[in-house]
């Protein structure tokens, strides 16, 4: 039998020992969750967006647990002009809560729309009006945007309402915080209806600007 020289057995032996140790240190140091770029199929990878999710979300790590893109490719693909039961209520496209506390941070739907909601009086007394799609609104905890899809060689269009809801207590001034919001919705909305291949959208090029104050 042929024997392992003792001074090669003790070195295989800490190798292993401190190969498994590095893994080990890896793991543990390895944070949960993903970062403000890798959630939601990055929809808010860039800089003006990962800026105004990390405002709101805070530097943590996040979880996007029940965030459902391809269900909302899925749905408005089958857009018919008949929005009932489920479908008023949308499609999660982004779920997005703390990975550290599970606390729910925001969430984004879409649907399709039948019409764009007029605003009146009362509306413009709670909500700042900004310029993308169709219209777009935002207050201190929701935002909403409607924006045409014309689908790429064919003769449908529909109309797609967006909804960002935030729950969380952040200590950011409020027209910051509305800023912010309408931003990473109309990223959303931006990259749907890229994906979908919407034309004329009129969805603004990076953060929408204000019609009113």
């Amino acid at each position: 039998m042929m024997r392992i020289p003792l001074k090669a057995l003790s070195l295989s032996v800490a190798l292993v020992a401190l190969t498994a140790s590095c893994a080990g240190s890896e793991d543990k140091e390895k944070p949960p969750g993903r970062g403000v770029g890798e959630v939601c199929q990055s929809f808010a990878a860039s800089g003006e967006s990962a800026s105004a999710l990390k405002e709101i979300a805070g530097d943590g790590r996040l979880k996007d647990d029940g965030s459902d893109p391809s269900g909302v490719l899925k749905a408005l693909r089958s857009a018919d002009g008949v929005v009932e039961g489920a479908e008023l209520l949308g499609t999660p496209y982004c779920k997005l809560k703390s990975a550290t506390n599970e606390a729910h941070i925001l969430e984004i739907t879409f649907r399709e729309a039948l019409a764009v909601d007029d605003s009146d009086a009362e509306d413009k007394k709670h909500f700042t009006y900004y310029r993308s799609g169709k219209t777009a609104l935002v207050s201190d905890r929701l935002a909403s945007i409607y924006f045409q899809c014309k689908l790429k060689d064919s003769s449908k269009s529909f109309i797609i309402n967006g909804t960002l809801e935030r729950t969380n207590k952040i200590n950011v001034p409020p027209k910051e915080v509305a800023a912010n919001q309408i931003l990473l919705l109309n990223s959303s909305a931006s990259k749907v209806s890229g994906e979908l291949g919407c034309q004329n959208s009129q969805l603004a090029k990076g953060a929408p600007q204000p019609l009113s104050h």
